[in-house]
């Protein structure tokens, strides 16, 4: 789990956002999920023990990173539910910039862009067993995801 936390950590963070997708929160009141992690501004800086400047610079635009997970068992979901999902953020006007498919898992990213600006990015996971959903609100310098990066696998 961390392993894929991780994946799409570093993958959300080449983008910068600004918003979380009302998609994703639509898609929540309705399948309440297994179990989530909620990354504040506050909890993020607390990754900085060091107290090191990249580390304080990397994440004093985030806002918020959400992620839920769904364990298929204890909540039914079907592959409708997840194309409406996918539907619903291109209705949205999120664009899909990655999918990445495997015998495993079908991971997708979306980002709302307004001109050369990032508004918002979600990623879908969709695992034989599990669904997981990330969304991003804030924004980051690639150059400096690694750090981030290094922090949270310590916390393995």
């Amino acid at each position: 789990m961390r392993q894929i936390t991780l994946i799409l950590l570093s993958l959300l963070f080449s983008l910068n956002a600004v918003s979380q997708s009302e998609s994703i929160a639509d898609f929540r009141k309705e399948h309440k999920e297994t179990n989530g992690l909620f990354f504040y501004s506050s909890t993020l800086r607390m990754f900085n023990l060091e107290d090191n400047d990249e580390m304080r610079d990397l994440v004093k635009n985030i806002k918020k990173i959400k992620v839920l997970n769904y364990e298929k068992e204890k909540q039914p979901l079907d592959k409708q539910d997840i194309k409406h999902l996918r539907q619903a953020l291109k209705a949205e006007n999120y664009k899909k910039v990655m999918e990445m498919n495997s015998s495993e898992r079908k991971m997708t990213i979306f980002v709302l862009q307004d001109g050369k600006t990032i508004e918002g990015v979600s990623a879908i996971i969709d695992q034989a067993d599990k669904l997981i959903l990330v969304d991003l609100e804030g924004s980051v310098d690639l150059k400096k995801v690694g750090v981030l990066l290094k922090k949270l696998e310590s916390y393995k």
